[in-house]
C-alpha cells in the first residue's frame, strides 16, 4: 500500500514501476519513489521475506501508518 494515503499500489510491469491510482505516485521495483512530484513521505515499506522448504516464499506482513516519514507500525 502507498505509504501517502494507504492506496493500493499495483505494478505495472509494461512500465517497470508501482503505480499508486490515487495521487499518480511512482515507486521503483526496489520501492524507491520515482517521480518527483510524488507526494509519499516514504519508499514503499519493505517486508521480510524467507525462502522455507526449497521454495515456499513466506511474506511477515506488518501495516505501517500512511503520511508518517517514518515506517509506524499500526498496533
Amino acid at each position: 500500500s502507498c505509504p501517502h494515503a494507504g492506496c493500493s499500489v499495483s505494478f505495472a510491469g509494461d512500465k517497470g514501476h508501482f503505480i499508486c491510482p490515487c495521487h499518480d505516485s511512482l515507486f521503483s521495483v526496489d520501492g524507491a519513489i520515482a517521480n518527483a512530484n510524488s507526494p509519499s513521505p516514504r519508499a514503499l515499506d519493505a517486508l521480510e521475506v524467507e525462502v522455507r522448504n526449497g521454495g515456499e516464499i513466506w511474506v511477515k506482513f506488518r501495516n505501517f501508518q500512511p503520511g508518517h516519514k517514518e515506517q509506524l507500525p499500526v498496533t
